[in-house]
C-alpha cells in the first residue's frame, strides 16, 4: 500500500508541476530588487568554499521554482556559455563551459520591457551584458574589447556546443530558455519539455538543502521540501 500511495504522489506531483496561466510574466523593478532579496541562494554566498559547494543550475532551477510556487512570477533562465575560443589555451584559457541564473522581464520606466539577471554572486539586478561581462574577462592578453557583447541567441535558433561557426568567432553566447530547463544539454534535448520535471527539483533542492541550508532556515520551499523528503 505504501508503494503504491507513492506512485499515486509522484504522478499528483508531475501533473502538477506544469506551467500556470496566471503566473506575473513581467515585473516591476522593484519587484525584480525584492524577488533578488528574498532569494535562497544568498544563504550560500556567506560561504568561502560557495564554488565547490553548490553548482549554479541547482541554485537557478530552486530559485526559479520557488518564484513560480510563492511569488506567482514567471521567471527564465539565461545560460551564458564561455565559448570554445574563450576557454582556448591560446586565447584567454579560462572559463567553465557555462553559468546560468535565473532571469525575469522587467518593466522600465521608458515603458520598455527587458530582462534582468538575479544572480546571487552579484546580488544585483543587471541586464544580460552586463551580467555577462561580469564572467567573461580580459585575461591571459585574448584582448576582449570592453565595448564587446556576448551575442544572444534564440533558444529554437540554438544549434548546440557543437555550433562550430559561433564557438569560434564569439567569445561567449546567450541562450534564453524557459524556468524548467535545468542542465546546459536539455537546450538541445528537451525542446518538448513543457514543465518542470520531478527528478530535476529533487535533486536541486536536496543539494541546495544539504549544502546552504543546514539549519533548516527554508519555511518558504515547503513544497520543495516535502517533495525532497517524502519521495
Amino acid at each position: 500500500m505504501k508503494s503504491i500511495t507513492k506512485i499515486i504522489i509522484i504522478i499528483f506531483m508531475s501533473l502538477s508541476l506544469g506551467a500556470s496561466a496566471t503566473l506575473q510574466e513581467v515585473v516591476s523593478p522593484k519587484m525584480a530588487k525584492d524577488l533578488l532579496n528574498m532569494e535562497i541562494p544568498k544563504q550560500c554566498f556567506k560561504r568561502k568554499n560557495i564554488w565547490t559547494d553548490t553548482q549554479c543550475f541547482w541554485r537557478a532551477q530552486v530559485w526559479s521554482y520557488a518564484m513560480e510556487q510563492n511569488y506567482n512570477v514567471k521567471a527564465e533562465k539565461a545560460f551564458m556559455f564561455y565559448s570554445k575560443k574563450y576557454r582556448n589555451k591560446e586565447h584567454c584559457g579560462g572559463g567553465s563551459k557555462f553559468h546560468v541564473t535565473p532571469v525575469v522581464k522587467v518593466m522600465g520606466d521608458n515603458g520598455v520591457v527587458d530582462y534582468r539577471t538575479l544572480d546571487g554572486i552579484t546580488h544585483s539586478v543587471l541586464n544580460l551584458h552586463t551580467w555577462s561581462r561580469i564572467w567573461i574577462k580580459d585575461r591571459n592578453d585574448c584582448h576582449i574589447p570592453g565595448s564587446y557583447q556576448c551575442p544572444i541567441i534564440k533558444w529554437e535558433d540554438y544549434k548546440g556546443y557543437q555550433d562550430t561557426e559561433i564557438q569560434n568567432s564569439e567569445w561567449c553566447y546567450i541562450v534564453v530558455v524557459p524556468r524548467y530547463m535545468y542542465y546546459e544539454r536539455d537546450l538541445e534535448t528537451k525542446r518538448g519539455q513543457a514543465g518542470w520535471e520531478v527528478s530535476n527539483l529533487k535533486q536541486a533542492f536536496g543539494k541546495i538543502k544539504s549544502k546552504c541550508l543546514k539549519k533548516g532556515s527554508y519555511a518558504q520551499y515547503k513544497e520543495l521540501k516535502d517533495l525532497v523528503n517524502g519521495l
